[in-house]
């Protein structure tokens, strides 16, 4: 009709999307740590706070290992051994497609989570507290730490939702001038929602290189292999000073520092 509310009355649509149903993912892990913490008074006007901290940092496992990881150098899509292709319907579908585009963690060396453990991370901590010139009206307490925090916020936990495989169609109406034949009630004309292998089997698809399906994929995908923990560092340093039977008053300075933070980046500029 040439008007987008006359074509909704209508019944018909100008554009189409459909996918299998929503993606199966979700993650679990454990992330085990030991910890020793004591106080010391080393004298009469001084006290030490004394911890130390190991953790095994590692990544999430995908439910049913729908997860997925990018090797860049070597155009591979990751996934884990464990990978079960019965958790979606479509997998058994896709699967045998990318075959040629897929590798598996066991062969790399890595666990079904994809990203190693990190095991560098030892966080010491320290406290002090001392009473100068053993007087009761001044106190001066400091401490140190190292704080492990992984996952460290929505930027790596989205990684976890990141299936190996799925499947969007999406339909333009026919153009103009010809009659719509695209309706509500059977847009995509009873054509199932399949993959495309490669006409020519053997043979260099467009994308210029031989592969069982010619079809582009849409990567969303996550990290692989080796990482470093998000910590931050936090200190502090406090004076007090008792003015009165009622009355003290404190100054502190707090400070820390972040290291090794997630940033997405753009890779295909």
């Amino acid at each position: 009709t040439g008007d987008a509310f006359a074509d909704f009355l209508l019944r018909v649509p100008a554009i189409g999307h459909r996918d299998p149903g929503p993606l199966w993912w979700g993650g679990y892990g454990n992330w085990p740590a030991w910890f020793f913490q004591d106080s010391y008074r080393a004298t009469q006007n001084l006290t030490l706070n004394l911890g130390a901290r190991y953790e095994l940092n590692g990544f999430y496992t995908g439910q049913r290992g729908q997860m997925s990881g990018m090797n860049l150098s070597t155009g591979k899509v990751i996934i884990p051994s464990k990978f079960d292709v019965t958790a979606r319907p479509i997998s058994a579908q896709l699967l045998p497609l990318y075959s040629d585009r897929i590798v598996y963690t066991n062969s790399l060396g890595l666990p079904n989570s994809i990203i190693n453990l990190d095991k560098k991370d030892f966080a010491p901590r320290i406290g002090i507290a001392w009473k100068p010139f053993g007087k009761d009206k001044w106190a001066i307490r400091s401490g140190y730490g190292i704080f492990f925090d992984y996952a460290d916020d929505n930027g790596p936990n989205n990684t976890s939702a990141v299936p190996p495989d799925t499947l969007q169609d999406s339909e333009n109406q026919n153009s103009k001038p010809n009659a719509p034949n695209r309706s509500w009630g059977n847009y995509f004309l009873n054509a199932p929602l399949v993959g495309v292998p490669n006409p020519n089997p053997g043979q260099p698809c467009p994308l210029g290189f031989t592969a069982i399906s010619c079809s582009t994929p849409s990567l969303s995908t996550g990290m692989y292999g080796p990482h470093t923990t998000s910590y931050s560092e936090e200190w502090n340093f406090t004076v007090q000073r008792e003015l009165s039977n009622n009355l003290s008053m404190t100054v502190a300075y707090v400070g820390n520092n972040a290291h090794h933070q997630y940033q997405g980046q753009s890779v295909n500029n």
